[in-house]
């Protein structure tokens, strides 16, 4: 049988969602986030292949393997080494597939680095491809579709280092209905949501349940936005939690901040364990949120909003836009000010980016303010626009000092008393117990760097401690924070500024 190699390849820089500090503090590489593609490709590939996995946020693909075929996928800050694997294989034997977001959205970039491109989704093309590949005369391109759901595979996750992977993920849905001008998914998967149905879900939970995972995320474009599906959902979830033999499951996902006008949904959520959610906020300037056609938060109280969400137990992550042509000359200023008025604790603050094939990448390509794409790889602050009112790097220089001034140990603590004044006296359903079976290795890394922080910020460590004894449900909830807190200060640390964290 022939021999097939997927790799998800290792990020240029450390990321927010990452786990570069439980690997400096422990000397183990983990996977914050188990990754749901290699292993789904690798579900309808194995009729026709022998596959292995490499997941190189844990462990470096290995160099010496010669398969038939070399499967690579990725975003934007995985193109440096997706290309440089891609250079290697093929000079050794091997053949390249490339696929995933990156080489759907800019299919002219990879195309000279792999012998096979993939645009587009693959449930309902993988029996075509995989079996031409299998016999030797593959196309040199195939166009996926938008399939339903119900195509898509039980993950081979028997074949993937579960013992490394911190929080297992599993798709509930594709698309988005919004159209914000810099966002990609609308382009790759669509504004008509498709869902999987309830039954296929909860058997991918039962196998991640079996490979020990006891925190899953739930990585859908949009959870929220479709309350009438996510009612039934979550409702199912909280059945299926209700009766695990060895303890619940909690979940995190990622949605819009309509979802707090539902407080139906927020009990339902939280009662099933699904305790954190992303929410792009992107900016408190009402002209930014319409130029990006963000409409969904123009006209509210965000702060609000905010404080809705996390009143029910459930952890709010946020991400934090500059550099929109309506933010005026003060913009960083009052996203500071905004930031620490609210009860976010962890923000993800990013330059605006132009993202090939969104509106907005065609916009400031016509104005001529276009840079170089592959810039956006280069750390976590860069984009690839000319900003209109300030040098590139005058404003990537404000950019990160806003991120150093959030991060700042008494701002961060200032947001974590916010917080943990609301969540603490909100319904907390019971926790997820750790696990005893594969990934009890990757728990115990995390818990050992977790218990660095009482030597390197004892001020903040104090001060949970304070605030534990002050607020007891929101223990579990602080605890998280603090992780998340030192990931990004890890990242600071390695781009620094003028007001550089030690």
């Amino acid at each position: 049988m022939p021999t097939l190699y997927l790799i998800n390849p290792d990020c240029s820089c450390p990321q927010y969602y990452g786990a570069e500090v439980v690997a400096e503090h422990t000397g183990t590489r983990l996977a914050a986030i188990a990754d749901l593609a290699i292993t789904t490709v690798a579900a309808l590939a194995r009729p026709y292949f022998e596959v292995r996995l490499a997941d190189e946020g844990i462990a470096h693909a290995d160099l010496s393997l010669r398969p038939d075929w070399v499967g690579l996928t990725g975003k934007v800050s995985q193109v440096p080494r997706m290309l440089e694997l891609a250079r290697h294989y093929r000079a050794h034997g091997s053949k390249v597939i490339m696929g995933g977001p990156f080489a759907s959205m800019s299919p002219e970039t990879v195309r000279p680095y792999c012998d096979v491109l993939i645009q587009g989704e693959m449930e309902e093309i993988g029996p075509e491809l995989f079996r031409a590949l299998a016999q030797g005369h593959p196309k040199s391109s195939y166009l996926g579709t938008r399939p339903g759901l119900e195509l898509s595979p039980l993950p081979a996750w028997d074949l993937y280092p579960n013992a490394y992977g911190l929080v297992g993920s599993l798709q509930t849905s594709r698309g988005c209905p919004f159209e914000c001008e810099f966002c990609d998914v609308i382009q790759y998967l669509g504004r008509k949501q498709r869902f999987k149905p309830v039954e296929n879900v909860l058997a991918e939970l039962d196998l991640l349940y079996r490979c020990g995972y006891r925190r899953v995320l739930l990585c859908d474009d949009n959870f929220t936005v479709n309350r009438g599906r996510a009612k039934e959902l979550v409702s199912a979830l909280a059945d299926w939690n209700a009766v695990r033999p060895a303890g619940r499951v909690s979940f995190m996902t990622q949605g819009s901040i309509d979802v707090a006008r539902d407080d139906e949904l927020l009990r339902l959520m939280a009662e099933a364990g699904l305790n954190q959610i992303f929410v792009g906020v992107e900016t408190p300037h009402q002209a930014s949120l319409k130029e990006t056609k963000k409409v969904q938060n123009v006209g509210l109280d965000l702060h609000e909003r905010l404080q809705r969400i996390v009143a029910h137990g459930i952890t709010v992550e946020a991400g934090c836009v500059v550099g929109f042509d309506s933010d005026p000359a003060e913009i960083f200023d009052i996203q500071r000010d905004f930031w620490m008025g609210s009860c976010v604790p962890n923000v993800k603050v990013s330059n605006l980016v132009a993202l090939e094939s969104t509106p907005l990448y065609a916009r400031v390509q016509r104005e001529g303010r276009l840079l170089d794409p592959s810039l956006v790889a280069s750390s976590p602050w860069t984009a690839n626009i000319q900003p209109l009112h300030h040098s590139r790097g005058e404003f990537e220089d404000r950019v990160r000092t806003l991120c150093d001034q959030l991060y700042e140990p008494e701002a961060f603590g200032d947001r974590l008393e916010q917080f943990a004044s609301v969540v603490g006296q909100s319904y907390q359903p019971l926790q997820a117990r750790p696990s005893q079976g594969p990934i009890s290795e990757a728990l115990k890394a995390w818990m050992r760097t977790f218990s660095k922080l009482r030597t390197l910020e004892p001020k903040l460590w104090k001060r949970t401690e304070d605030l534990v004894v002050r607020y007891p449900r929101s223990s579990s909830s602080l605890a998280m924070q603090l992780v998340q807190f030192m990931q990004q200060r890890a990242i600071l640390r390695d781009n620094p500024t003028v007001l550089a964290v030690s």
